[in-house]
């Protein structure tokens, strides 16, 4: 019997896979996946993508993939319904499955910016320093947007029953949105303590920032294993 809060590198890989595998055949994970990127596209091709690089910047383009792809932190066990065959993991380390689907959802995020920023160099639209701000803000956010999704996903769970229809503005736009602005408070710290230094103590700062933000991520995972095998029956009998 596994200790349920032992990291399982093996349970990991096999988790991690298996949800690899389940999203490359769901739908509505491809649409996910595929709607920034449209949206890149169509403002391509309606000649305005340069008001909007130049006006906005990719940091408002990572906060509206974060954004879209809200599902994936802040409802982590019922993204979709077929979902709930992982709960027939349980009896592998809680810590494990947690971080199996944290690494799915920052693979997610993170081939999304890779395209994204493939079609910005094709057409000569981002610049160096824009770009690097806006991987800091990823570095940054990330690991803090993917705490407060797994505490969230444990304490608010929204399975597919009847009541997550009168959820639906709460869970699609004022949970999202919070969750954006809470989890882009430590960059904007890092803004503030970093404007005017050199290259390499911003350098310093950010990683220090990075390593910060981590420590809140495991700090939370933590947390987050804890409520979940305490509240495991409550959580399936919501989902």
């Amino acid at each position: 019997m596994h200790d349920r809060f032992d990291f399982n590198p093996d349970t990991i890989k096999k988790i991690y896979f298996f949800e690899l595998k389940y999203a490359l055949r769901e739908n509505s994970l491809k649409i996910l996946f595929l709607l920034p990127i449209i949206i890149i596209l169509m403002f391509l091709m309606v000649g305005e993508f340069k008001h909007l690089v130049f006006g906005i910047n990719e940091f408002y383009i990572l906060a509206g993939i974060f954004i879209f792809d809200s599902e994936l932190f802040i409802n982590q066990f019922s993204i979709i319904k077929g979902e709930l065959r992982f709960f027939r993991l349980f009896s592998s380390p809680v810590i494990s499955l947690i971080m199996a689907k944290n690494i799915f959802a920052f693979t997610f995020v993170l081939f999304q910016c890779v395209a994204i920023n493939i079609i910005l160099l094709i057409f000569n639209l981002t610049q160096i320093n824009v770009l690097a701000k806006a991987l800091i803000y990823f570095a940054i956010t990330f690991p803090v947007l993917s705490g407060i999704g797994n505490i969230l996903s444990i304490l608010m769970p929204r399975g597919y029953i009847e009541g997550r229809k009168r959820e639906m503005i709460l869970s699609s736009i004022i949970i999202p949105l919070m969750t954006i602005l809470l989890s882009s408070v430590p960059y904007r710290l890092f803004q503030l303590l970093a404007a005017g230094l050199q290259t390499w103590p911003k350098i310093f700062v950010a990683l220090l920032f990075i390593l910060l933000s981590f420590s809140a991520y495991y700090a939370s995972l933590i947390k987050c294993a804890y409520s979940l095998n305490k509240n495991i029956f409550r959580l399936l009998q919501k989902l």
